[in-house]
């Protein structure tokens, strides 16, 4: 091969690598614009939102700022929303960027799920959120659609990605500004944007922990109760047990932790009628604290989808003086008075609390919730171990007769 030949294959090598550049410069520009790394809703006025709106296929979700400065779940009876969710809803939204811009037309909105839910499809609909300011006047309309999702580099295998279920994640969501038809891409992917109106309840429920008693009635008769005198020792079981019949231990222990990290899946109908929910006859589980908390629970009916109806209170039951020790110096005696009776109003106002939030409202819970104490008596026993079966010896051999001397 000649100089000649080797500058032609040079030449043609460099157009190559030029069409290239090229071709991958078009597509970068056809899918980033000018608008990437600014804020995309640099005036967002957050402070006058009095709405949000979110409709898509699957359903409709208000959450309304009312005159006392809580924001409820229009859907959901008006039931407190999870302010914290909301507030980091809201900042991402005022803050967020534009990571690309993608010009697309209409014809491909349904492929990036952008089309209004009101005109399209299921498949290819968007999520609508609207925001509303004073008077109920629309501030800002955005559309979400699906989520991008990052794909793994083959060229780099990592061990991890098996761990973690697949080589892509996702890494941001698809969004389109109505107002000026703009589609963009953000790294948020914006996982609160739902309108299951259960997905923006406040979940602060009840707790209960280190139970000292604890018993289950039904329709005034007790069925069950257990005690126990310190955080360390296990529940036993009151009463005297039936013949071949032993405690449960392992039941009285899930008693023990019973309601420890309680909480519900949905909010009832208030208006619903007793009958409907269990509520007219319920079996009523109520514990006490080593701290004095009582907590009752009633325990109604199943949903259809093989959920629970309950309701909760809390009260504060525990010592409203304190003892003085023996021989206790007067300095001694006041600031331990002072720090019993700061707790002492800590306890009150916590239960009060409780009962404000819990008060007036039947709650849906998964049936594991209350399993562990929906029991009747002889479902905490168990049957005693049969004793071993001890087998007969087997008998011995005929011993040995001396032979006859005949």
């Amino acid at each position: 091969m000649n100089r000649k030949q080797l500058l032609l294959i040079f030449a043609a090598a460099l157009v190559l690598v030029l069409l290239a550049v090229v071709a991958g410069s078009r597509r970068k520009s056809s899918w980033q614009g000018h608008a990437t790394g600014k804020a995309l809703l640099p005036d967002f006025p957050v402070n006058e939102v009095t709405a949000v709106e979110m409709t898509s296929p699957k359903g409709t979700v208000t959450l309304r700022r009312h005159d006392d400065g809580t924001w409820r779940v229009a859907e959901r009876f008006d039931y407190p929303v999870s302010y914290s969710t909301l507030k980091e809803f809201m900042v991402a939204i005022s803050e967020m960027k534009a990571a690309q811009t993608v010009k697309v037309g209409e014809s491909q909105y349904a492929r990036l799920q952008l089309v209004d839910p009101e005109k399209g499809d299921a498949d290819g609909a968007a999520t609508r959120v609207v925001f509303y300011g004073k008077n109920n006047k629309a501030i800002q309309s955005l559309l979400f659609g699906k989520e991008h999702t990052k794909q793994a580099d083959n060229s780099r295998p990592n061990p991890m990605m098996g761990m973690m279920g697949g080589g892509s994640w996702p890494d941001g969501r698809y969004l389109l500004l109505p107002e000026d038809g703009q589609v963009v891409l953000v790294s948020d992917t914006f996982s609160a944007v739902d309108p299951d109106p259960s997905r923006w309840l406040e979940k602060e429920f009840f707790k209960v922990t280190d139970i000292q008693t604890a018993s289950l009635s039904e329709d005034g008769q007790e069925l069950w109760s257990v005690s126990r005198d310190s955080k360390t020792a296990d529940l036993a079981l009151a009463g005297d047990l039936p013949e071949g019949k032993e405690v449960d231990t392992s039941k009285l222990s899930t008693l023990k932790t019973a309601f420890s990290w309680a909480s519900f899946n949905d909010i009832a109908d208030p208006a619903a009628k007793p009958e409907d929910t269990g509520m007219d006859k319920p079996r009523v589980f109520t514990a006490r604290d080593f701290d004095g908390f009582v907590t009752t629970v009633r325990i109604g009916k199943e949903t259809a989808d093989g959920k629970v109806h309950i309701q909760a209170e809390v009260a504060y039951d525990g010592p409203r003086e304190r003892t003085a020790e023996a021989d206790e110096k007067p300095e001694d005696k006041t600031r331990k008075d002072e720090e019993f009776a700061k707790k002492l109003q800590e306890n009150k106002d916590k239960a009060e609390q409780a009962t404000r939030r819990l008060k007036g409202w039947t709650y849906v819970v998964s049936k594991y919730t209350v399993d562990g104490v929906n029991k009747t008596r002889d479902e905490l026993l168990k049957d005693k171990p049969k004793p071993a079966e001890v087998k007969p010896a087997e008998a011995a051999p005929a011993a040995a007769q001396p032979a006859d001397p005949k």
